[in-house]
């Protein structure tokens, strides 16, 4: 008979002697209750994966595989055209312009491993193969939910429809009337510039270093962190007096929502990383140092031990990934259809008085005037759903146009606070009213607001595209109990897709986004 550590552990305690003077509760003599089924009690959030439509490769009605789904598609007809004839002439002929497009098939999983032991010993309190199973799939949805929001298969140039980060820009510093860091100290730092999934992966003493992940299968996969190239070390700054806090601030990075950076307040002249420490991730592209660096904290020239790698390489993206609707979005900066990308650079949302936000209506007129779309969702991040419904309850002088009207019951209670739950977009593809559902997105990072366009604004043009984006899948969900190499359980789920996105440039993104009202 094979026993588990913890069955061993309770063992050791029924053979421990308690004298007690009568008997009381320390006795020992008592009933233990104990709940049968563990209690799952972590979050599981999908709703972008549970509303997109999800499609097995078809051609001429045959299932089909390949590596990649492509297609093809008209952006523009006659751009500039005029359509006035002279008598018993003609127009000239229309311009057509075509564009290209390919989505490569990505393999996603989780596995899992369940002892023998501990399935036997769990006899009569929970089946712990089935739990093992329910917490592989629900781990995979969440890891899912963010690869539709925000996998990166990186550029063009390495066969995706994302983006690198690039080398991260030169911070600026600037003293800052304030206590904490020590006086007379020459302070500078270093910024490293972070994907979705760099803030995701980030810790609260690091970034996360390229590294090498050892698999179920003994097989190895180099996993980049999320990181852009760190950047040159900022100017130097002495602190003195009551000026002892230093404020950093960077330009802005498309595809970055996150900044992390290490502080250096050792070197005098030609900062090293090697005296610079992780100080803070922060959701805007500046930070305030008041305090002085943690030394225990990852060095900015930390090297990972497994890869060798360090935050000198663009570590932005991952091969492994597929292109998520954030970097779908993103890719399109530059591009002759642009969509709306704005950095706030720490700045609050703006109240017009009226109701109405003034960065989001300057995303509803650009779509409209560029493209005639109107978004469909509005998505925040971290807690900027508080910012939002100050902006249209409030004005940046005080109350705005509106009256809040509290009722008590009979007991005299009143029932305080307020969430926006919807927004009045003044644009619409059928002259009606429309109304923006807005909720938090508990994987969109702090800082962020999506919005989101499911509605195909465009069906009198033939009506072509079956959804404004959907999944392809070459398999869906489906689960393996591989063969026995020990006395365990091996399992893994798994699902094989991509993410086809029609309308990139229908999308808008705000960035670095203060939890305020301006």
């Amino acid at each position: 008979m094979n026993l588990s550590q913890e069955t061993l552990a309770l063992f050791k305690k029924l053979r421990k002697d308690t004298t007690t003077a009568g008997i009381t509760t320390g006795t020992g003599l008592n009933f233990y209750y104990l709940e049968p089924k563990a209690k799952n009690i972590y979050p599981v959030f999908y709703p972008l994966l549970a509303s997109t439509p999800r499609v097995n490769p078809m051609f001429n009605g045959t299932r089909v595989g390949g590596t990649a789904v492509n297609w093809k598609a008209i952006v523009a007809i006659d751009p500039g055209g005029y359509p006035g004839v002279s008598e018993g002439n003609r127009n000239s002929f229309m311009s057509v312009t075509e564009r290209n497009y390919a989505s490569t098939y990505k393999f996603l999983g989780k596995e899992t491993q369940v002892s023998f032991q501990s399935q036997q010993t769990g006899l009569g309190f929970d089946d712990n193969v089935a739990l093992a199973q329910l917490g592989l799939l629900n781990a995979l949805l969440n890891d899912e939910e963010r690869m539709l929001l925000y996998g990166n298969s990186g550029p063009a140039s390495v066969g995706g429809n994302g983006y690198a980060l690039g080398t991260t820009p030169t911070p600026v510093a600037a003293l800052v009337t304030g206590t904490g860091m020590t006086t007379a100290k020459t302070v500078s730092a270093f910024c490293v510039a972070l994907t979705p999934w760099g803030v995701q992966l980030a810790g609260t003493t690091n970034v996360k270093l390229p590294f090498v992940r050892k698999n179920a299968d003994s097989s190895t996969d180099i996993i980049n962190g999320g990181t852009g190239v760190i950047s040159a070390a900022s100017n130097v700054v002495t602190t003195t007096g009551a000026t002892l806090q230093v404020k950093f601030t960077v330009a802005a990075v498309v595809g970055a929502v996150g900044y992390a950076w290490f502080v250096n307040n050792t070197d005098a002249s030609a900062p090293s990383k090697a005296n610079a420490y992780f100080a803070a991730i922060t959701s805007v592209p500046s930070y305030v140092s008041a305090a002085d660096p943690v030394t225990a904290n990852q060095k900015a020239n930390a090297v990972d031990s497994s890869s060798g790698l360090d935050l000198t390489t663009d570590n932005s993206y991952n091969l492994l990934d597929f292109d998520g609707i954030m970097t779908w979005i993103f890719g399109t900066s530059g591009a002759s259809q642009a969509a709306y990308l704005s950095d706030l650079g720490g700045k609050g949302l703006t109240s017009n008085g009226d109701g109405s936000i003034l960065e989001f209506e300057a995303v509803a007129d650009y779509l409209w005037t560029n493209f005639k779309v109107t978004p469909d969702k509005i998505y925040t991040g971290g807690n900027l759903i508080q910012a939002v419904s100050k902006a249209i309850l409030t004005s940046s002088s005080g109350p705005g146009a509106q009256r809040i009207v509290f009722e008590s019951n009979a007991a005299g209670q009143i029932t305080g606070g307020t969430k926006i739950a919807q927004y009045r977009w003044k644009y619409s593809n059928t002259a009606a009213p429309k109304v923006l559902d807005v909720m938090t997105h508990p994987w969109l990072s702090q800082g962020v607001i999506l919005f989101d366009i499911t509605t195909n604004p465009y069906p009198a043009a033939g009506n072509t595209i079956p959804a404004v984006r959907r999944i392809v899948s070459l398999e869906d969900h489906f689960s393996i109990k591989w063969p026995y190499r020990k006395l365990q359980h091996e399992l893994g789920v798994y699902c094989f897709e991509t993410l086809e996105f029609y309308l990139p440039f229908a999308g808008a993104i705000l960035t670095g986004v203060n939890n305020s009202v301006n």
